[in-house]
């Protein structure tokens, strides 16, 4: 976490915000960090619990 002013923010805020990352998009991008192996957007739905749509 860090402090800027007077207001908390935590590394999450920061990258979701610097590239305009939704909830849903941040959560795939650490899944595909995590996840340095090949995975088809069906075992993302899977693992991540999110509709195909989303994902």
């Amino acid at each position: 976490m860090l402090d800027f002013g007077c207001k908390k923010l935590n590394i999450e805020d920061i990258i979701r915000c610097s590239f305009a990352l939704s909830k849903s998009d941040y959560k795939i991008l650490l899944f595909f960090l995590k996840n340095k192996d090949f995975v088809s957007t069906t075992e993302v739905k899977e693992k991540l619990k999110m509709d195909l749509s989303t994902v």
